[in-house]
């Protein structure tokens, strides 16, 4: 629109046939656009996207009021001309508001699908002073505090009850689940969950929530304490009203049948050119590249492998910002570490490892695989990305082992 300022500035003549200045408009227009980059280019607000929005759609009316009355003084055709430039904007406005709205769409698709087995779940009723810990939720899913609005919704005395234990953030110890305390008014407090109260669902590889039958295999409860986990003692048998239910899931035909995502098929291919339906610690590349970063020092994804033999996994870096960090990966899979190795291929950044099958088994629900590095590390200019960023992952095999 810039440009367009520039081409029509020499153009138009001094008045319109309204008394109005043409170049003044133009001039307007610029500046207006102007105003909307200056503070995205010098000054804190350039995290502020919606004001360079606002400025800049203005000025760009401006600017084509202007374009539209200089092609309507030069055709003589006012009318055909203001017909057709009003087209082009509700057309232009018409496919914006469909994009937004299959992109809301398609989201409450994936919430759905992630909410109706919990819900299906929870509608049994749970007892009092049930905690319930969900593992797995992938970053950006839900906006903050939804998730567990939603669940204290759908069951109201689940409220102030409902705890992330995504990544690393929880752990075991002899009195129960340890939980950071995000509401503390000490940095670090904690409180303690004992293992009779809990209730714990993981996303499994749609990134539906199941209810999950044994704790986490990395958190290494020892036998006897895991034992005093019963997720079934939990739920009291009387059930939610089903509109509350309804109503939060409707309508049923798109959020999916909420069933237990079958194993995967051998071998299994991911590109890593969308967002990980269940796991922590990813957020994709803003520099139009189909890959994942971790954004963490621990990134999970859950698969569902097979129990019938040992898996070999190849793991491909597109990118690493230090070779430090290519050099730190780690692998571990349900908490137990796999080696890797540098593979065949002339890429730096090619792993491969043997995944065993007593490994798999550790965990009846979910192979849970998780990325670890030493450090993260934010971008070098000219990149706008200002992130602190680990690997970027381009794509994961899983194949039967040699």
């Amino acid at each position: 629109m810039g440009a367009l300022g520039l081409v029509l500035w020499p153009g138009p003549p001094a008045t319109s046939r309204r008394g109005l200045s043409a170049r003044g408009l133009v001039l307007t227009g610029l500046v207006v656009i102007g105003a909307g980059y200056m503070p995205y280019l010098l000054t804190l607000l350039r995290d502020e996207p919606t004001r360079t929005m606002l400025y800049c759609s203005l000025g760009a009316a401006l600017l084509w009021a202007v374009a539209v009355d200089t092609l309507a003084e030069a055709l003589g055709r006012r009318r055909w001309m203001f017909a057709g430039a009003s087209a082009v904007l509700v057309a232009l406005a018409l496919s914006k508001a469909l994009a937004q709205h299959r992109y809301y769409r398609d989201w409450a698709r994936v919430q759905q699908r992630m909410l109706r087995p919990i819900a299906r779940t929870l509608e049994q009723g749970v007892r009092p002073r049930t905690v319930v810990l969900v593992d797995g939720i992938p970053d950006g899913v839900f906006a903050e505090g939804v998730l567990w609005s939603a669940l204290a919704y759908l069951v109201p005395p689940l409220r102030n009850a409902v705890v992330s234990c995504g990544g690393s953030r929880c752990s075991a110890e002899a009195a129960g689940i340890v939980v950071p305390d995000d509401g503390a008014t000490r940095p670090g407090q904690r409180w303690v969950v004992p293992y009779e109260r809990v209730l714990m669902f993981r996303a499994d590889g749609s990134g539906a929530l199941q209810l999950a039958s044994r704790l986490p295999w990395r958190w290494h409860v020892p036998a006897d304490l895991a034992a005093r986990y019963r997720p079934e003692a939990r739920l009291s048998g009387h059930g939610v009203p089903a509109p509350r239910l309804q109503s939060a899931l409707e309508p049923p035909s798109e959020a999916g049948d909420g069933g237990t995502a079958s194993t995967r098929p051998c071998p299994f291919v991911w590109e890593f050119d969308r967002p990980i339906a269940s796991g922590t610690g990813w957020e994709p590349s803003i520099e139009g590249r189909s890959a994942q970063w971790t954004t963490a020092r621990w990134a999970s994804m859950n698969l569902r492998l097979d129990e019938i033999h040992d898996h070999r996994v190849r793991i491909v870096i597109a990118y690493a910002i230090s070779p430090q960090t290519l050099d730190s990966l780690r692998l571990e899979v349900n908490g137990a570490p796999v080696p890797l190795q540098r593979g065949r291929s002339s890429r730096a950044g090619d792993f491969v490892g043997d995944i065993p099958r007593a490994v798999v088994t550790l965990d009846p629900d979910l192979t849970e695989l998780a990325f670890l590095v030493d450090r993260l590390d934010v971008p070098p200019p000219p990149s706008a990305d200002r992130r602190s960023l680990g690997l970027m992952f381009d794509r994961l095999e899983i194949g039967p082992a040699p």
